[in-house]
């Protein structure tokens, strides 16, 4: 006889699993709070500051043409 094929799980494995999901299912909201709010809002910024330098050349182009 093989023992893996006789090998027992032990009580509760099932309700542990289960609530290891629920723990890391707030473990990933606080997660998304954490790290996604930061990066979002450094994605932002970058953005307005790429956004201020082309009006800041439209500016200058428009100066040259007139």
């Amino acid at each position: 006889m093989d023992a893996l094929e006789h090998e027992q799980r032990p009580d509760g494995v099932k309700k542990d699993k289960l609530r290891k999901g629920k723990a890391d299912d707030s473990a990933c909201k606080l997660s998304l709070e954490t790290v996604w709010a930061p990066k979002q809002e450094k994605d932002d910024i970058k953005e307005a500051a790429k956004n201020a330098r082309y009006a800041q050349q439209f500016e200058l182009r428009k100066e040259e043409t007139v």
